[in-house]
């Protein structure tokens, strides 16, 4: 993987040392601690959906072991003694109350997500973001193309502040943008990604017509709405010059002010995958051929058949 996309995983390996002192006797050998050599292979990169200081609903990738149920994925989402050193290194939280409880089964597609709480005390803002953050990470569970949603067991047609919970959820915007255009009913979607300061969190901004590759990319530079407290992961004044597709190679030629991405404290990486990431919604994007003025940023395309996430833990 390139590192100007991201760095590369690595397991921290920790070798039990020999005991000291003087009445070891020389010819004692030294305990050696055994590393299970499937420590990563039985493991997979599940993303799961949390909310920042300021409210957003931030994907975040982190890994489980390949046999876990339904249940237990759902349950990485809530605020328990399992989740707490995930929080804390993080600076996000859950979007699910601490009296909430949540059970799922997944059968021909369909995750049905029972949440257990007292649904009643929350608020406009926690409905939102509960039944956001929820559909969200159980859309992405193993061979789910469908999320329902049951609370205490029943099928409800909204919650108190009137949050839409009927039906089969296909897909949630998660953090919602009408700076552009304001009628989503009518309007064409388009996944741009911006940084809090830490992490790229998605927006779902709508525009009157359905977006090309150029015009998601320009919209990307543009940066979140003035209302917004994101900022733009790309240097100020970047600007798209072209974008074109041809046999699944998007060739994406920014100006100058994209090599700015390079001096930042990380290489670029957070912008180069906020790239990425607005490209992918592509579905005939699968190579990206970086551009600035003419000439190719780095010598190797990147691939978009590989998973690529916004965040990863």
């Amino acid at each position: 993987m390139k590192k100007a996309m991201c760095a590369l995983l690595a397991m921290l390996m920790v070798l039990a040392l020999p005991a000291c002192g003087k009445n070891k006797l020389p010819d004692t050998p030294s305990p050696k601690e055994e590393i299970p050599t499937n420590a990563i292979s039985n493991t997979v990169f599940q993303e799961f959906f949390y909310v920042d200081a300021s409210g957003y609903i931030v994907p975040v990738a982190r890994r489980v072991r390949q046999d876990e149920d339904a249940t237990a994925l759902m349950r990485r989402i809530m605020n328990t003694d399992a989740n707490k050193s995930f929080f804390a290194d993080t600076g996000l939280s859950s979007a699910v109350p601490d009296d909430f409880d949540i059970t799922c089964t997944v059968e021909g597609g369909l995750a049905t997500v029972n949440l257990v709480g007292n649904r009643v005390a929350l608020s406009a803002a926690q409905e939102k973001a509960l039944v956001r953050a929820v559909v969200a990470s159980a859309r992405q569970l193993p061979g789910v193309t469908g999320v329902k949603l049951t609370f205490d067991g029943q099928a409800l047609d909204t919650l108190t502040h009137k949050t839409a919970v009927s039906g089969t959820f296909k897909a949630v915007d998660v953090n919602v943008d009408l700076s552009v255009y304001g009628d989503i009913d009518k309007g064409s979607r388009v996944m741009l990604y911006f940084t809090n300061g830490e992490m790229l969190v998605p927006v779902s901004r709508y525009l009157e017509n359905p977006p090309t590759l150029q015009v998601a990319l320009s919209q990307l530079c543009d940066g979140p709405s003035k209302a917004s407290k994101l900022k733009s992961a790309l240097p100020a004044g970047t600007i798209v010059r072209f974008a074109q597709v041809e046999n699944g190679v998007a060739t994406i030629d920014f100006n100058k002010a994209f090599e700015g991405l390079m001096q930042q404290s990380d290489g670029g990486a957070e912008g180069i995958r906020a790239v990425l990431m607005t490209c992918s919604q592509f579905d005939n994007v699968q190579t990206l051929r970086i551009q600035v003025e003419g000439t190719d940023l780095d010598a190797t395309d990147w691939n978009l058949s590989t998973a690529t996430f916004a965040n990863e833990f």
